[in-house]
């Protein structure tokens, strides 16, 4: 079983995490005629620290001056350093399993014409975890010319053994590919002799964060790739198409993947141009899960509607019994909207509101509260007027009492806390979590933002922001526009009136941003909608449709 010589190639930048595992899985192989090589491809952590303590064990080779020169370069470092018969190659955050080593050169001795054995392996994580496999169970190495060209079916050098003398047909790894330089070795290593596929595990492909193939790099390298392969030997049209097709949809799904809609478009429309399927279809796919969930959630927003109306409708008309008595500029579906955002909320934080005013939507919030969980409400404000009721007025009010009053006749006292103070006064020592916020203080555009980046910070995760006047009012229509609609840190904005809301996440996904927009759309299409003086029937259809999309 001795015949053949084998070098264990292991190229290493910064892999202290992880280059442990690695070393110790190369050691525990069975195979008697074998040698460890470690190349320290310039790390600045305890990478080399490591490796010297497996000394004799294994040998450590690096760079002059300790350069830093990439994978490949590492690569062939060591390939050039070793005479063995065969060489191996391990990612120095992946792992092998027992017996690798022994099962592949088997395949050597028995096939002569054979000059690269691979095996399956399992995909991991960062916890050693097992996410799935590399090869699915029915895979098979037919030696098509073009094959590993247009699918890169070998996912990582870590299941990978070549002969040498193969090796030295074609040449070394490319160092100029900084990415898909194991994938060129492949297609030119298919050129020159047959492989072979092992469906035994024998080896693990970490995936995580910093690993180096989730870079947008690797997909631009490939068109570098393909163009010299095509150079190199006749590989057809056909296939080039194809596999131009396969680069510029791959270069479409990351940018997609980070936000950069324009260029992913640009890059999916260069897919359809060589594969009208596969270009299109990302599209395609898209467009059907983003209708479908808008329907989905129309649908139960509907039922539930429909079921809760039944139960609500003698409390909701009590309220607006209450509420009609009370002076303000809130209608009764912005209330409703109020009753409800308060009694969802999960007990995660308190409700807050900026601009009590003489209470009226502080009573539909405690309403709704009392309904729900029995969170305690702040009523955040000064009691003094605001700059839109004029200079004359504004300062020379106290409307205080009459918001007592009205708390008191509606029996919410007992779980309203007034702060009679301004937004950014509170805010200074306000420390207590927020679920839901209502903020309907001053209008103009410096002071609605100022109360967002003042309490935004303060709001849970899933916790609701809801900003009164956003259509006619400029001030919050603008800062609901950059800061909710715009913003990354939302889902689910909807409007009722004048009322836009919308939950905070940590992050939203794509699928928000875009239903985010779409609602900004038919925001504004009501708005404008608004201005015009259409016929009675037109009207009362456009309110029908407005009832539907709020």
């Amino acid at each position: 079983m001795s015949k053949y010589s084998v070098s264990v190639i292991i190229p290493c930048y910064n892999s202290s995490k992880y280059v442990k595992k690695t070393i110790d899985s190369a050691l525990n192989q069975n195979y008697e005629n074998c040698e460890i090589i470690a190349i320290d491809d310039g790390s600045k952590d305890e990478t080399k620290k490591i490796l010297e303590s497996y000394v004799p064990k294994i040998r450590i080779l690096s760079h002059p001056n300790n350069a830093n020169l990439g994978q490949a370069a590492s690569s062939n470092l060591g390939i050039t350093e070793t005479k063995s018969d065969l060489i191996a190659f391990l990612d120095s955050d992946d792992i092998w399993y027992p017996n690798k080593i022994e099962e592949q050169v088997k395949i050597f001795q028995k096939y002569s014409d054979v000059g690269l054995v691979y095996t399956n392996g399992y995909v991991i994580d960062e916890s050693d975890k097992i996410l799935y496999k590399l090869l699915p169970d029915d895979f098979q190495e037919e030696n098509i010319r073009g094959e590993i060209l247009l699918k890169c079916y070998i996912r990582t050098p870590s299941t990978v053994m070549v002969r040498r003398e193969e090796l030295k047909k074609i040449g070394l790894f490319k160092p100029y590919l900084r990415n898909g330089q194991d994938h060129d070795m492949w297609i030119r290593m298919s050129e020159v002799t047959k492989f072979y596929y092992i469906p035994n595990i024998f080896a693990a492909y970490r995936k995580h964060p910093g690993q180096i193939s989730l870079r947008r790099r690797l997909w631009e390298e490939g068109f570098t790739i393909l163009r010299e392969a095509c150079k190199r030997y006749p590989y057809g049209l056909n296939l080039r198409r194809k596999r131009l097709a396969v680069l510029y949809y791959r270069l479409g799904e990351y940018d997609w993947t980070h936000d950069n809609y324009f260029k992913a478009l640009l890059n999916f429309s260069q897919a359809s141009v060589f594969d009208a399927i596969r270009g299109f279809g990302f599209i395609i796919r898209k467009i059907k899960v983003l209708l479908n969930s808008i329907i989905s959630k129309a649908k139960l927003k509907k039922l539930m509607l429909k079921l809760g109306k039944k139960m609500e409708n003698i409390k909701i008309q009590e309220i607006k019994n209450i509420v009609g008595k009370v002076g303000g500029y809130l209608t009764d579906k912005e209330g409703e909207l109020l009753y409800s955002l308060a009694k969802n909320c999960k007990g995660k934080g308190v409700i807050v509101e900026i601009g009590s005013y003489k209470g009226k939507s502080t009573i539909w919030l405690s309403r709704g509260s009392k309904a729900g969980n029995k969170i305690k409400i702040y009523a955040i404000d000064p009691h003094r007027g605001s700059p839109e009721w004029g200079e004359e007025i504004q300062g020379k009010i106290w409307t205080y009492e009459e918001f007592k009053n009205n708390i008191e006749n509606a029996k919410v006292n007992d779980i309203i806390i007034p702060i009679i103070s301004t937004s950014e006064e509170a805010a200074k020592y306000f420390d207590e979590p927020v679920e839901l916020i209502f903020i309907d203080g001053n209008h103009s555009y410096d002071h609605v933002r100022l109360d967002f980046e003042l309490w935004f910070p303060k709001v849970v995760d899933c916790g609701f922001m809801a900003f009164h006047d956003t259509i006619w009012f400029p001030g919050p229509e603008k800062v609901v526009k950059e800061s909710v609609f715009k913003s990354k840190y939302f889902r689910d904005v909807g409007f009722v009136g004048q009322i836009t809301f919308a939950q905070k996440v940590k992050q939203n996904s794509i699928l928000d941003r875009f239903e985010n927009r779409y609602i900004f759309l038919l925001k504004n299409l009501y708005k404008f909608a608004s201005k015009l003086n259409l016929p009675k029937p037109i009207r009362m259809i456009g309110r029908n449709f407005a009832k539907l999309i709020q």
